[in-house]
C-alpha cells in the first residue's frame, strides 16, 4: 500500500508498508530503508546548526547576552515609549535612516543611557541581553 510522496527538503520520498524509496532512486531500485532515519537526523542537525550559527554570529558580540531574555526586557520596559515616539510597534527607532546607534559600542552606550534615564536599574548582564537581542534582530554589528 503506497502512502504517497512525502517532501523532505530536496528529497522526494515515497513510503510503502515495508520500505521508503527516494523517487530519484526508485528507478534504479535502491532501497533507503536503513538510510532514511540517519539521513533525516543528519538533515535536522545541520538545519539546527546553521540556525544557531546565524544567531550566534550577532549575539556572540555581547558575551553573556541572551537574546530571548533581552527581547522580554525590551517588550516589558521599552516598547511603549518607542511606539509612542515612532508609531507602530516601535521598531522604527532601530531601522530609521537617521538612527543614533551606528556601532556595537554605541548600542551598549544607548542601552545604558536609557537604563539610567528611565531608572530601570538593570544590571550589566540585563543590558547585554537587550544589546544581544537588538543586534541579532536589527543592527547586525559584527564587531
Amino acid at each position: 500500500l503506497d502512502t504517497g510522496p512525502v517532501t523532505l527538503s530536496i528529497l522526494r520520498l515515497t513510503s510503502t508498508r515495508k520500505h521508503t524509496y527516494c523517487k530519484a532512486c526508485k528507478i534504479y531500485g535502491i532501497k533507503l530503508k536503513s538510510m532514511i532515519k540517519p539521513l533525516c537526523t543528519a538533515l535536522i542537525i545541520s538545519c539546527l546548526s546553521a540556525s544557531a550559527a546565524y544567531a550566534d554570529q550577532y549575539s556572540a558580540l555581547y558575551q553573556g547576552g541572551d537574546p530571548l531574555a533581552g527581547k522580554s526586557l525590551l517588550e516589558k520596559n521599552c516598547i511603549q515609549c518607542h511606539a509612542g515616539s515612532f508609531g507602530g510597534d516601535g521598531s522604527a527607532i532601530y531601522t530609521r535612516e537617521n538612527r543614533l546607534v551606528k556601532t556595537s559600542r554605541g548600542l551598549k552606550a544607548q542601552i545604558r543611557n536609557c537604563n539610567t534615564m528611565l531608572g530601570l536599574k538593570w544590571f550589566e548582564d540585563e543590558e547585554l541581553h537587550v544589546a544581544s537581542y537588538l543586534n541579532q534582530t536589527y543592527y547586525h554589528f559584527e564587531k
